[in-house]
C-alpha cells in the first residue's frame, strides 16, 4: 500500500504556484515548512494538521521529511521541501486522505492522460522550471591519486613534519591495501571494513597507541578529501580510539646519572650541553634541534623556540645552563645551535632541520 509520504514526496509535478485559500477546505490546515529558525545541523520538514474522522477533530499529523535533510545549504533544503509543501497541498485538494489508503487514486492520477483539443491523447507535461537539486557528485579518482591530493592540500594546513608523517603512514597503507586487496583500484572503492582491517593489522604488529596514531593521520587526510568531494564518507569517523597504556621510560639512578655527565663531559661535551637543555628547560628533542644563535637572547636570559603547540615561545634559561654556554656573541644568528660535532653551525644543506636526532653516531656507541 502506497504511504500517504510515499505519494508526497514521489510526486513529480511542477505547476504553478497553488492558491493559498482555504476557506472553503475544513478538512485539513495549510502545510507549513519548519526551518529550526535557519539551523541546517538540526532536521527541517512539512507538517500540517488533518480532520480525524473518528474524533472529527484536527490532528497533527507525522511529519515529512523526504530527502531535505541530505543537503546541507538552506536554499537546497527549502527548494526541496517547497516542492513537498506544493504536491501535499494538491494532494490535499484532490480528496487524499492520512487516514484511507490512496493508492488506487494515485495510481490513477500517474497514470492519467490528458485530451488535446483534436481529440487526439497525448502525454501530460511535466514542467522542471524548479527541479529538485541534484545529489552531491564525487569525483572518481584512484586511491593513489586521492591520497596524494589529499596530503598537498594539507602541506597548506600543517607542519612539515606532520606532512612527513602523513606521507610515512599514508605510503604503508597503500602498501597493504595493493597486497590484500589488489582488487581496490579508487577511493570509493574503499569502505570501513578495509580500513579497519588495516588498523587491526597495525594493532597486531605493534600496540594500540601506534594504532591510534594511524588512525589519526589517515583520518585527517580523509576528512580532508570528504570536505573537497574526493570521497563520499570518512569512514575513520566510525571507528573508536583504542585505550592505550603508555609505558614508563626508564629512570636512572643518581649514580648513574652522574657518571654519564663524567664520561660526556670528556667524549662528548656538544651532546651533554644537548641534554642539559633538554633536562634543565623542559624542552622537547625537536625543540632543541630546531634552535638558532638568534633564538637565545643573553642580555635576557632567554630562549625563545618553536613549541608543538605554539608557533612561537620564550623561557628563562636556568643559571646552571647558562654557565655552561660559549660566547655566542659574535657568530651567525641564523646558525643551528647544535650540530653533531660543534656549536653553531649546519647539517647538510644550511637549512633548519625538521627532526630527528643530530647525534645518531653517539648513539650507537657501546
Amino acid at each position: 500500500m502506497a504511504t500517504f509520504n510515499e505519494i508526497i514526496t514521489l510526486e513529480h509535478e511542477s505547476e504553478h504556484v497553488l492558491e493559498h485559500d482555504l476557506s472553503n477546505q475544513k478538512n485539513f490546515s495549510a502545510p507549513k515548512i519548519y526551518t529550526a529558525k535557519g539551523d541546517s545541523t538540526k532536521r527541517w520538514y512539512v507538517y500540517f494538521s488533518f480532520r480525524n474522522p473518528k474524533t472529527q477533530k484536527l490532528q497533527r499529523m507525522k511529519n515529512i521529511y523526504g530527502k531535505a535533510n541530505l543537503y546541507k545549504t538552506k536554499e537546497d533544503r527549502l527548494a526541496v521541501l517547497s516542492v513537498y509543501r506544493r504536491n501535499l497541498l494538491k494532494l490535499l485538494k484532490a480528496g487524499y486522505s492520512p487516514f484511507e489508503d490512496n493508492t488506487i487514486v494515485h495510481n490513477t492520477r500517474k497514470h492519467q492522460t490528458v485530451l488535446d483539443n483534436n481529440g487526439e491523447i497525448e502525454n501530460p507535461v511535466i514542467h522542471t522550471k524548479n527541479p529538485e537539486p541534484k545529489a552531491k557528485v564525487v569525483i572518481e579518482r584512484s586511491l593513489k591519486d586521492a591520497l596524494d591530493f589529499g596530503l598537498k592540500l594539507k602541506k597548506q594546513q600543517v607542519n612539515e613534519r606532520t606532512v612527513q608523517d602523513y606521507g610515512y603512514r599514508v605510503g604503508a597503507f597503500l602498501k597493504w591495501v595493493s597486497e590484500n586487496y589488489p582488487d581496490i583500484n579508487t577511493i570509493n572503492q574503499l569502505n570501513k571494513k578495509v580500513v579497519l582491517d588495516f588498523l587491526n593489522h597495525i594493532l597486531i604488529d605493534s600496540s594500540p597507541r601506534n594504532r591510534n596514531n594511524y588512525r589519526l593521520a589517515l583520518g585527517s587526510i580523509m576528512q580532508t578529501l570528504e570536505e573537497n568531494e574526493v570521497m563520499s564518507e570518512n569512514y575513520i569517523k566510525k571507528i573508536t580510539v583504542l585505550k592505550s597504556i603508555p609505558e614508563r621510560n626508564k629512570t636512572f639512578t643518581l649514580d648513574t646519572e652522574n657518571k654519564i655527565f663524567t664520561y660526556l663531559e670528556k667524549e662528548d661535551p656538544i651532546l651533554l650541553l644537548y641534554i642539559k637543555f633538554i633536562s634543565y628547560n623542559f624542552l622537547r628533542p625537536i625543540e632543541v634541534c630546531r634552535l638558532t644563535i638568534g633564538d637565545i637572547n643573553l642580555e635576557n636570559n632567554t630562549i625563545r623556540f618553536k613549541a608543538k603547540n605554539s608557533p612561537l615561545k620564550t623561557k628563562l634559561i636556568p643559571e646552571i645552563l647558562l654557565e655552561q654556554l660559549p660566547d655566542l656573541s659574535q657568530m651567525d644568528s641564523t646558525l643551528l645551535l647544535f650540530t653533531p660535532d660543534k656549536i653553531a653551525g649546519v647539517i647538510g644543506r644550511p637549512r633548519k632541520p625538521i627532526g630527528g636526532i643530530i647525534f645518531p653516531s653517539a648513539l650507537k656507541k657501546p
